[in-house]
Parts: C-alpha cells; sequence; structure tokens
C-alpha cells in the first residue's frame, strides 16, 4: 500500500503558511509562548521523529544526513505491523496531538476533537499493541525460549508440547 500521491513544493508552501499564519495570528488573540508552542504541537510527531532519529545517528557516530531505518514507521514495521497500520498508529499520534493543539488554542470544538482523536488513538493502539505483542510471543517461540515461566525450555508446557516432543508409544 505505497504512497501513490505526494505532496509537491506547492502543498509543502502551503502548510508551511498555513502554520505560519496561526502562529502570527496567534500572537494577537492569545499569549506569545502559546501562539509559537501550536505550530510545534500540531508537528509533534515528526518533529520528535526527526530528532530522536538525528541525535541517534549522532551518538552512533554516522552523519545525522544519512538515510537509515530507524524512523517511526520503521520501528513499527519491524515490530511486526503492516504499512498500512503503522501509517495508521502515526496518522492517529498525529491527529491526537492536533486535536490538542486545537484545545489548547481555547476553540469550542477543541474539547470535542480532542475526545473522538483519544477514542480513534485508543482504538489503534489497542490494535497495535496486540499485533506487536503477538508477534513478540512468535519470536520468541521462533527463538526456543518459551512464554511462560517455569515452563520446559525446549518443549514448553504441556499444552505446547508437539507430536515430535513426546517419546515414542512402546
Amino acid at each position: 500500500n505505497p504512497a501513490q500521491i505526494f505532496m509537491g513544493d506547492g502543498g509543502a508552501y502551503f502548510l508551511g503558511f498555513t502554520l505560519g499564519g496561526i502562529g502570527t495570528i496567534g500572537v494577537a488573540k492569545v499569549a506569545t509562548t502559546l501562539a509559537i508552542a501550536l505550530p510545534f504541537c500540531i508537528l509533534a510527531v515528526p518533529i520528535v521523529d526527526m530528532s530522536a532519529v538525528m541525535f541517534n545517528r549522532i551518538a552512533r557516530g554516522t552523519s545525522p544526513f544519512k538515510a537509515d531505518n530507524r524512523h517511526l514507521h520503521h520501528r513499527l514495521m519491524r515490530a511486526g505491523l503492516s504499512q498500512r497500520l503503522s501509517v495508521m498508529f502515526v496518522y492517529a499520534l498525529t491527529l491526537w496531538m492536533g486535536s490538542l493543539a486545537l484545545l489548547l488554542s481555547g476553540s469550542p470544538l477543541g474539547s470535542a476533537f480532542l475526545g473522538g482523536a483519544s477514542v480513534f488513538m485508543a482504538a489503534v493502539g489497542w490494535e497495535v499493541w496486540k499485533r506487536v505483542r503477538r508477534f513478540a510471543n512468535m519470536q520468541r517461540s521462533a527463538n526456543g525460549k518459551t512464554t511462560m515461566p517455569g515452563a520446559h525450555p525446549t518443549r514448553g508446557t504441556s499444552e505446547e508440547t508437539s507430536i515430535r516432543d513426546r517419546p515414542p508409544r512402546t
């Protein structure tokens, strides 16, 4: 499900202008700190993702501009999520942060948007948690590690013992 439509320069300029306008108009209506914080709140997910990846690259001694697979969506896919669910999780997180910015800006519908975004985030987060947990359990069992404490290290629990692990019948 790779993206087939990409934003061009016009779309990027429009988004930048809009966020700049939000910051400028916000100065006249609310405290300066909040007016500056709102665009950062809206863009929190990509800013935090990019910053974390760049700091990680610097800590490893590589160029912060060298491409790698350490961004959030790559990590989610390595954790066993499909591309669609990874993108849905990032979108849900971004929607939640944008709704929080609406609430902080004093929008009359800010709390309603945040409530709806919270429900959506909880549903997507629950699905992500289930799939990551299932994938981790599959990885543990593939590596020969048991998932239940006290189980036999090679045979697992009595319920998990396969036919080939049982002694032959005499």
